[in-house]
């Protein structure tokens, strides 16, 4: 089990919490009907993960309600191994890290469904590409340090992971859908 520790003074709190400064945040599903259904739930416990794809660890800050009001109860280092989605974390830190790996981890034939960021009113393009073409699509997957932030999603399909990239303050999403082929991740859907 990983090592629990506790912020001992407020101003640690910015320093432990940079992570989330960025443009975007990621949260993690392992089914597409998780992924729908967690978007308006209401809860009183969030658990918020910072995962370092480069040396594989992960913090977890457990936030309760308590009395109406937001408190950090709980934080825990653990490494990928002692995570349930161990296995699609290790891929996906070689995803995200690796050109080359990428292009291999690609689908024969990836379904995409892009937006027209330009013209809300056009329907953009939708329907599959191969491997070749993805980096047109697709410039920057979330890599290095990302967040997962756990609303009360449980990980019960280890081979069906959906990581969904959010604008922090832009409304731009990005949905990335992996699943695992014949003993291999595979990125199968792109969406933004």
């Amino acid at each position: 089990m990983g090592d629990t520790t506790f912020l001992t003074a407020p101003q640690d709190w910015k320093q432990e919490f940079s992570f989330l400064d960025g443009d975007f945040h990621t949260v993690i599903f392992d089914s597409d009907a998780q992924f729908k259904g967690e978007q308006g739930t209401v809860s009183d416990s969030v658990l918020v993960q910072r995962i370092d794809l480069n040396v594989k660890s992960i913090i977890s800050y457990d936030f309760q309600r308590i009395d109406n009001r937001w408190m950090l109860c709980l934080i825990e280092n653990s490494s990928f191994l002692e995570s349930g989605i161990s296995d699609f974390l290790h891929f996906y830190s070689s995803f995200a890290s690796d050109s080359l790996f990428q292009r291999e981890s690609i689908a024969s034939q990836l379904h995409i469904s892009i937006g027209d960021v330009e013209d809300d009113e056009e329907e953009g393009i939708e329907g599959t590409i191969d491997a070749e073409q993805w980096s047109s699509f697709c410039t920057d997957v979330p890599n290095g340090i990302i967040s997962n932030i756990i609303y009360g999603q449980t990980y019960h399909n280890p081979t069906h992971m959906v990581l969904q990239k959010c604008g922090t303050s832009n409304g731009l999403e990005e949905i990335f859908v992996f699943d695992k082929q014949k003993g291999r991740w595979k990125l199968t859907s792109y969406e933004n």
